[in-house]
């Protein structure tokens, strides 16, 4: 008898749990979210900006040139919901940390890379910064870029026309 009851109650859990375990992970993939998912090492350093416009304009003092880099890509893979948001950041050539914060909400995207820095350094570096999205679909988004909290740039992202993208 008590055998018999192990086995009924044991089944019972194991159905329970397998069925948590899909409902959660159905949730997962379709509830619109992101997170940060890595960034490069320093791909060039520069002295501190020359500039106040509102797109970052770097002096390059090796080659005396102005830099202008494209600051945002995105490559999304409809049919899972998920991609990537790739962005060009200038911070400190000496950071403790660099990653983003990513929220989504409805159509509205928003990104903050964030720069901890302990040490001040008088140059910056160039750097990718690249943040994961999943619950995604085919549609208009409003992504917003902030640098450390501050409003960098804001941009369309038209999913339903295309699933990749270079923003200038």
């Amino acid at each position: 008898m008590f055998t018999h009851k192990f086995y009924l109650f044991s089944g019972i859990t194991l159905l329970c749990a397998s069925l948590l375990t899909t409902s959660c992970e159905k949730d997962e993939k379709t509830t619109p979210g992101g997170g940060f998912l890595a960034r490069s090492e320093c791909l060039a350093d520069f002295d501190m900006p020359k500039s106040n416009d509102s797109i970052p304009i770097y002096y390059d003092a090796a080659n005396e040139d102005i830099m202008k880099i494209i600051p945002f890509s995105y490559e999304f893979d409809l049919t899972s919901g998920t991609g990537t948001i790739s962005c060009i950041e200038y911070m400190s050539c000496c950071p403790d940390s660099i990653y983003s914060t990513v929220s989504v909400n409805d159509n509205a995207i928003t990104i903050n890379n964030i720069e901890v820095a302990t040490e001040k350094c008088n140059c910056m570096c160039r750097y990718e910064v690249v943040s994961q999205l999943w619950g995604i679909e085919a549609k208009q988004y409003t992504v917003t870029i902030l640098e450390n909290g501050a409003t960098r740039s804001t941009f369309i992202m038209d999913l339903s026309t295309s699933p990749t993208g270079i923003v200038e």
